[in-house]
C-alpha cells in the first residue's frame, strides 16, 4: 500500500514539474541544502545551509519549518560563536513570529538581532532590522516607536545612497502618519517617495505610492480626488497585469464609494477585486476581500450577510493561523451579533478574542474586546458585570493612552453607575467623558480646519489649472482666427486680381464708346457746315470723302482691337478656370486615396484588435492555468512531501504509517484528476481527441455511471433514481468512452453539490431522432449570474460542494466539447433555491 501511494505521488510529481518550474527550482535548492547541512564538516556552512533553508520554507508558507530551521541555526550559531549566523537565525524566527501575531516574541527576538548588527557594523542588516522593528510597531498601533525605527533606518539608508530603500521607508512613514490621521505629513511623505519612483520609472512602485495617496484624500473626504488617483493606479496595474495588485486598487475604489455612501458601486468592485483574489488563492488577500463585503452588508443593515461574509474570513484565517487577525474577526462577528441583539453569541465570540488578545500580550486590542463586553452585559441589564469589565477597559486604555477607547469606557461606567442608582459615582465618570469628548471634539475641529484649508488650497488650485487651461483655450481660438483671416487675406486677393482685370476691360471698352462719341460729334458738326456752306462742301466733297474713309478706317481698326482684347481676357480666365479644375481633380483624387487609405488602416485596426483581444484571451487562460498549478497542486504535493518526509525520518510507526498512506493515495488521487482533466482540455483544444462514432445502447452507459457513484451518494445520504422513458429508441450515435466520461462527470457533479439527504434524478428520453439524458438534483440550483460562465473554461461558481469535494472548473467545459464533438447539444436549467437539470443530446444511430 505504501509503496504504490509513494510510487503514484512520483509519478504524477515528475509530471507536474513543467508545470510547476518554480516549485520544481524550491524542491532542487532544498535538496541541496539539506545535504549541505548533513554532510558539512563546519557548523558556519551548517548554519548558513539552514537559514537558506529557513527563509525557502518561509517563502512557500512552511512557517513551522522555517521556525524549526532557525532555531536549530541559532543553537549551533552559539555553539560555535559565529555572531553573523545568531543575528540572522534571531531575524528569521522573529519573522515567523511577526507573521503568527506574536509581537512580542518578534520584538525580542529583532532587537537580540540588531544588537550584534549594530557590533558588527553591517549596515544594510542594521537598516533592515530597523525596518521590521518599526513594522512590529505600526502593526501593533505603536506609532511613535514605529516613526522612530523607520527615520533610524531612513538615516542608514541615505548615508548609504541606497534611494529605491529610501522611498521604500518615506513610503512606510507615510503609512504611519495616516494611521496618525495626520494627512499633510502622509502625503508629503507619500509624495516624496513617488518622485523617487518616478525618476527611476517604477511602475509597480508608483501605482503603490498613488494608491496610498488615494487612500488619504478620501480620509480627508476628498472623494473626487481619491477616486482619480485610485483609478490612474488601476491603469498602471493593469497595464502590469499584477492581478493581486489590481484587487487591492479595486478594494481602495470600493472603500471610497463605501464613504460616498455608494454601497452598490462598492459592491460591485469589491466583489471584482474578491474574485480575483480567489483565482490567485491568496487566503489573506480573500479574508480581507470578504471582511470589507461584510462591512458594506453591516452598514446596510444586511447582518445575515455580513456575519456570512466575516465567518468564510474568519475560516481562512484560522487555517492560516495568524492569531492577530483571527481575534480581529471574532471582534466583527460579535459586533454583528450585538447589532442583531443576539447578545449571548455576542458574548461568545467576544471572549474567544479576548483571550487570544490576551495570549499576544496586545493591550490595544484587550481593550477594545473589554469594553466590548462591558457593552453587551449593560445591554443585557447585567450592570455589576459591565462595570468590572468597562472598568478594566479604562485601566488598559489609560496605559495605551488611546483617548477613544478611554472615552467609550468612560461613557459606560457613567450609565452603568447610573442605572445601579450610585448618581454621584456616575456624575464623575459622566464630567469626565464630558471633557475627554469635548477635548476630542476640539481636536477634530482642528483636524476638520486642517482638512478644509487642505482642500480650500486644492480647489484653489483646480482654479488655477481651470483658468490656464481657459487662457489656453482661448490662444488656441485667437491662432485660429488669425488662421481664418489669413485665408480670407489671400482669397480677397485673388478676388481683387480678378476685379481688376475687369476693371481694365471696362476702361478699354469705355474709351472705344468716348471715340465713337468723339468721331459722331464731328460728324453733327461737319453736317452744319454742309447745311450752311453748301458750295464749300462741293468743292471739298472729294476731300470729305477721303477723310470719311479714313475715320471709317479708323473706327474699325478701333473695334479689331477691342475684339482682340476682350478674346484675349476670356481666354486667360478659361485657362485659370482649367487649371482650377484641375487643382480640384488632384485634391478629389488625393482624397479618394486618402479615403482608401483610412479604409485600409481602419480594417488593418480591426484586425489588430481581434488579435488583441484573442492574445488577451490567451494570456487570461494561461494565468487561469498557472493559477490552478500553484493553487491545486502546490499545496496537495506539498501535504504528500510532509506525509513522505514524516515516514522517510521513522517518526510516524504502525499504524500513523498506514494513516499516513491513505492520505497520500487521497491527495494523489486529487492531484491525478486534475492533470488528467488538463490533459483533456488539451487534446480537445489541439485537435488531439480523436472520436470513434459507433452505435451502441446508451442505456447501459447511463446505469453503470449511477452504480459507480452509490457509494459516495450513500456517504451523503442521497438517493440516486433512474427511469427509462425512451420506449426501446435509446441507440445512439457517438463514442462510447466519451460518452461515459460526460456521463461521469455529470452524475458526480450532481452528488458533490447535492445537499445532504437528498434526492437526485436519472432520466432517459428520445424524440426527433435525439437521446435526451438528464440529470436532475435538488441543490441550491445556479444563479444568473453563474450561468453566464456554465461551461467556461477555468469556471469557479458561487456555489460550492457540500462534502469537502475537490473541483478543477474544467469538468463542464470538457463535458461541452465533447458533446459537440459528437453533433451533439448540452444545456442545463436551473431555478435558485429549486436545484439544477442538466440536459444532454445526442443523435440516434440511423
Amino acid at each position: 500500500m505504501k509503496s504504490c501511494a509513494l510510487l503514484l505521488f512520483l509519478g504524477v510529481w515528475l509530471f507536474c514539474i513543467p508545470l510547476c518550474a518554480q516549485t520544481g527550482n524550491q524542491t532542487a535548492v532544498a535538496d541541496s541544502l539539506r545535504r549541505v547541512i548533513a554532510t558539512a564538516k563546519h557548523d558556519t556552512t551548517r548554519v548558513n545551509a539552514m537559514i537558506e533553508l529557513s527563509w525557502l520554507c518561509w517563502d512557500v508558507s512552511r512557517f513551522d519549518s522555517s521556525l524549526v530551521y532557525a532555531q536549530q541555526a541559532q543553537k549551533f550559531a552559539e555553539r560555535s560563536g559565529f555572531r553573523k549566523g545568531i543575528a540572522d537565525a534571531h531575524s528569521n524566527i522573529a519573522n515567523v513570529y511577526w507573521f503568527w501575531g506574536k509581537y512580542a516574541d518578534a520584538l525580542d527576538n529583532y532587537t537580540q538581532s540588531l544588537r550584534i548588527r549594530e557590533a558588527l557594523g553591517n549596515k544594510p542588516a542594521i537598516a533592515s532590522t530597523l525596518n521590521n522593528i518599526a513594522n512590529v510597531y505600526s502593526r501593533q498601533g505603536k506609532n511613535a516607536e514605529a516613526l522612530e525605527h523607520y527615520t533610524k533606518s531612513l538615516k542608514v539608508h541615505e548615508e548609504m545612497g541606497n534611494i529605491v530603500q529610501m522611498a521604500h521607508l518615506l513610503y512606510n512613514i507615510g503609512v504611519v502618519y495616516n494611521q496618525q490621521d495626520k494627512y499633510s505629513q502622509a502625503l508629503e511623505n507619500y509624495t516624496k517617495a513617488l518622485r523617487i519612483y518616478e525618476e527611476r520609472n517604477d511602475k509597480e512602485d508608483i501605482a503603490n505610492s498613488l494608491n496610498n495617496i488615494g487612500n488619504v484624500y478620501n480620509r480627508q473626504g476628498r472623494y473626487s480626488e481619491a477616486l482619480e488617483v485610485h483609478f490612474k493606479s488601476l491603469r498602471i496595474r493593469e497595464a502590469l497585469g499584477n492581478k493581486a495588485s489590481i484587487a487591492y486598487s479595486l478594494n481602495n475604489i470600493g472603500n471610497v464609494y463605501t464613504e460616498q455612501g455608494k454601497n452598490s458601486e462598492a459592491l460591485e468592485f469589491c466583489i471584482k477585486s474578491l474574485q480575483i483574489q480567489e483565482v490567485l488563492g491568496n487566503k489573506e488577500e480573500i479574508a480581507s476581500s470578504l471582511t470589507f463585503i461584510g462591512d458594506i452588508y453591516r452598514s446596510q443593515g444586511r447582518y445575515s450577510e455580513a456575519l456570512e461574509h466575516y465567518t468564510k474570513a474568519l475560516r481562512i484565517r484560522e487555517a492560516l493561523g495568524n492569531k492577530a487577525v483571527i481575534a480581529r474577526s471574532l471582534s466583527e462577528i460579535g459586533n454583528t451579533y450585538r447589532l442583531q441583539g443576539k447578545y449571548n453569541e455576542a458574548l461568545e465570540v467576544q471572549f474567544r478574542s479576548l483571550r487570544i488578545q490576551e495570549a499576544l500580550n496586545n493591550r490595544l486590542g484587550i481593550s477594545v474586546a473589554l469594553n466590548e463586553i462591558g457593552q453587551i452585559y449593560r445591554l443585557q441589564g447585567k450592570f455589576d458585570d459591565a462595570l468590572s469589565y468597562s472598568l478594566r477597559a479604562l485601566r488598559l486604555a489609560d496605559s495605551v493612552g488611546v483617548r477613544e477607547r478611554k472615552k467609550e469606557a468612560l461613557e459606560a461606567l457613567s450609565i452603568c453607575y447610573d442605572s445601579l442608582g450610585q448618581h454621584k459615582k456616575a456624575l464623575d465618570y459622566h464630567r469626565q467623558y464630558v471633557a475627554l469628548k469635548d477635548s476630542l471634539v476640539n481636536a477634530e475641529s482642528l483636524e476638520k480646519t486642517a482638512k478644509l484649508s487642505e482642500g480650500y488650497e486644492a480647489e484653489k488650485r483646480e482654479q488655477q489649472i481651470a483658468l490656464l487651461s481657459k487662457e489656453k483655450s482661448l490662444q488656441e481660438s485667437e491662432l485660429a482666427r488669425a488662421a481664418t483671416e489669413q485665408k480670407a487675406q489671400v482669397q480677397s486677393i485673388l478676388l481683387l486680381r480678378n476685379e481688376k482685370q475687369v476693371q481694365e476691360l471696362t476702361l478699354q471698352q469705355q474709351e472705344a464708346a468716348l471715340t465713337e462719341a468723339h468721331l459722331r460729334e464731328e460728324s453733327n458738326r461737319e453736317a452744319l457746315t454742309l447745311t450752311t456752306a453748301q458750295s464749300e462742301l462741293q468743292k471739298a466733297e472729294l476731300a470729305r470723302r477721303t477723310a470719311e474713309l479714313a475715320r471709317r478706317n479708323a473706327v474699325q481698326w478701333s473695334l479689331a482691337a477691342i475684339l482682340a482684347a476682350v478674346v484675349a481676357g476670356a481666354l486667360w480666365l478659361g485657362a485659370l478656370y482649367r487649371q482650377k479644375n484641375a487643382a480640384n481633380r488632384a485634391i478629389l483624387q488625393q482624397q479618394a486615396l486618402l479615403e482608401d487609405q483610412a479604409v485600409e488602416i481602419q480594417q488593418a485596426n480591426m484586425e489588430l484588435h481581434r488579435q488583441n483581444e484573442e492574445l488577451m484571451t490567451l494570456d487570461s487562460e494561461k494565468n487561469e492555468l498557472m493559477g490552478i498549478v500553484a493553487h491545486d497542486l502546490k499545496n496537495p504535493i506539498g501535504a504528500v512531501r510532509s506525509y513522505a518526509e514524516l515516514i522517510e525520518n521513522k517518526i510516524l510507526t504502525g499504524g500513523e504509517v498506514l494513516s499516513a498512506s491513505g492520505h497520500i493515495v487521497q491527495v494523489s488521487e486529487r492531484m491525478l484528476e486534475l492533470v488528467k482533466n488538463l490533459l483533456d482540455m488539451n487534446h480537445l483544444e489541439s485537435g488531439g481527441l480523436q472520436l470513434t462514432m459507433v452505435s451502441f445502447d446508451i442505456e447501459s452507459l447511463v446505469e453503470a455511471s449511477i452504480y459507480q457513484y452509490r457509494v459516495p451518494a450513500d456517504a451523503k445520504n442521497i438517493t440516486l433514481h433512474f427511469s427509462n422513458e425512451a420506449n426501446g429508441e435509446s441507440i445512439v450515435s457517438a463514442d462510447e468512452q466519451a460518452t461515459m466520461q460526460i456521463l461521469d462527470n455529470l452524475v458526480s457533479n450532481a452528488v458533490k453539490y447535492s445537499p445532504h439527504g437528498k434526492n437526485i434524478f436519472v432520466r432517459l428520453k428520445s424524440s426527433n431522432k435525439k437521446v435526451r439524458v438528464e440529470i436532475q438534483d435538488e441543490g441550491p440550483g445556479i444563479s444568473p449570474d453563474d450561468m453566464k460562465k456554465l461551461f467556461g473554461k477555468f469556471a469557479r461558481l458561487s456555489a460550492q460542494p457540500t462534502g469537502g469535494e475537490h473541483s478543477t472548473g474544467l469538468g463542464l467545459s470538457i463535458v461541452k466539447k465533447m458533446v459537440e464533438a459528437m453533433n451533439g447539444y448540452v444545456w442545463c436549467e436551473s431555478e435558485v433555491g429549486k436545484g439544477a437539470t442538466f440536459i444532454v443530446e445526442l443523435p440516434t444511430a440511423p
